[in-house]
């Protein structure tokens, strides 16, 4: 073998028959173990024997995305790719097998947790050809969601799975494990052999139940913390006296009558305006002076006040503080105010690029201080990368062509272009290949609003 792993003689022969079917066959093996069958070792025994192979071994833990499986999938298997995780991996790999010069082998591990769609995807797999032999995939399952997986397929899809499961270990290796596992230890244990011998024979035959028995023989049962029976009394008497306070005190809430409503008072006094000023203004160290918003509220008021007490002929003739007085609340009747408006104005921002016909602008949205992308119409999508650093190589290589660098989740994804119709989208796409680029991915705007435009200084992105 060419891995250190401790196997024992069924293992072996598993791992040839998987090795087989790694090599020529053409279905999708799903590996079924029960938990602590060694399912996991089994699949790194398997990859250390498809050395020759170019392979991806994946472990799947709950509640994992697809776009993360795909993401591990295929940065295992192509060097600095350039990808969309959010395309099927059928469609991804196709574009690349012409130039792998090895066969592909994709090992996954706890493969229950996978979302089903993946599924599908792994299936579609399995009748690609790389160099030659078509893509090899192994995956760990346990017996209950193999057999449900294969109930779902229609019947021309079951004969593209084939379920191969764990062997359950024979007593002989059951034996052969615990002493291996137990000289490897350096400890010693005063279990004789006549006990741990029933105790194995009672096992199911998992290397796991093993590997438990060895921790009890040599560790012992672990003591459980004594717990007193009057803590449970004292906890659950803390819990009667605590409810029956909450409801005497709620009791007692509901036992005051609420207190009575004083009649309203009018908020604003019947006093003349003018005369509230005119008393401001000559005892200020009484009353304190109108200011701010106050004064312009009453700004109407005093104009009609002084519109309707404006001297007369048969009047007296005022004193020298009435016309004071006067002049003072004329200035402020006098006073106008511009209208407000809420008019927020929108400016036009260039991302990047300085071509008249496919300029891509972005909107720049003033309370968030933010570029927002178009609403409608088409771009292309050439790139994402999870570097910085390797954007400098691709604008370097399209330097003068009209791009948008967008983050999106750790990633940074660079666009071209800003196309309202389909087919102009599709002939810039087709001149772009013409050039010696990759195909682009045709992306409307409307499906990718959760991007976001970052600037550009020049050939430069801010940090």
């Amino acid at each position: 073998m060419a891995h250190d792993e401790l196997l024992l003689p069924s293992q072996e022969a598993l791992i040839q028959r998987l090795t087989h079917l790694a090599s020529y066959g053409q279905q999708l093996v799903l590996l079924r173990g029960a938990q602590g069958s060694g399912k996991t070792s089994l699949l790194t025994a398997l990859a250390n024997e498809l050395d020759d192979r170019n392979l991806s071994l994946v472990g799947c833990p709950q509640h994992v995305s697809e776009q993360e499986i795909r993401r591990k999938i295929i940065m295992q298997l192509l060097p600095d790719p350039l990808f969309d995780d959010e395309v099927s991996l059928a469609d991804t790999l196709l574009r690349f097998t012409a130039n792998l010069q090895q066969p592909i082998h994709i090992l996954l591990d706890d493969a229950d947790n996978l979302p089903l769609p993946l599924w599908a995807e792994l299936l579609l797999l399995t009748q690609i050809h790389c160099a030659g032999y078509p893509i090899t995939i192994t995956a760990s399952v346990s017996p209950s969601f193999a057999q449900q997986l294969q109930q779902q397929l229609p019947a021309a899809q079951r004969a593209s799975v084939l379920a191969i499961t764990v062997p359950a270990l024979n007593m002989a290796e059951r034996e052969g494990l615990y002493q291996t596992l137990l000289t490897r230890s350096q400890q010693h244990t005063f279990t004789p052999r006549k006990i741990i011998g029933p105790k194995l024979a009672a096992q199911s035959g998992t290397p796991a139940e093993v590997l438990a028995l060895l921790e009890l023989a040599l560790h012992g049962t672990p003591a459980e913390p004594r717990r007193l029976p009057w803590q449970k009394w004292l906890f659950s008497g803390f819990g009667v006296l605590l409810l029956g306070g909450l409801l005497v005190w709620y009791a007692l809430r509901a036992s005051v009558p609420l207190p009575a409503v004083p009649q309203s008072q009018p908020v604003l006094p019947q006093v003349s305006p003018l005369i509230s000023y005119a008393e401001r203004m000559l005892h200020p160290d009484v009353v304190p002076p109108l200011t701010g918003l106050a004064l312009l509220e009453m700004q109407p008021l005093l104009v009609a006040d002084l519109s309707t007490t404006g001297p007369s002929a048969d009047s007296a003739p005022m004193s020298e503080d009435d016309s004071d007085l006067l002049k003072d609340a004329r200035s402020v009747a006098e006073v106008t105010t511009a209208a407000v408006t809420n008019a927020k104005p929108t400016v036009a921002a260039t991302i990047v690029g300085n071509e008249a016909p496919t300029k891509a602008t972005a909107t720049v949205d003033n309370t968030a201080n933010r570029a927002v992308l178009p609403h409608t119409g088409y771009t292309l999508q050439l790139a994402s990368v999870k570097s910085r650093e390797s954007l400098q190589p691709i604008l370097a290589q399209l330097a003068g062509e009209p791009l948008i660098i967008c983050r999106h989740r750790q990633w940074w994804v660079v666009l071209i272009g800003n196309y309202p119709r389909r087919q102009d989208a599709m002939a810039a796409m087709k001149q772009l290949t013409a050039k010696g680029f990759s195909e682009p991915w045709l992306r409307a705007w409307k499906d990718i609003q959760d991007y976001q435009p970052q600037p550009r200084i020049g050939d430069e992105i801010p940090l």
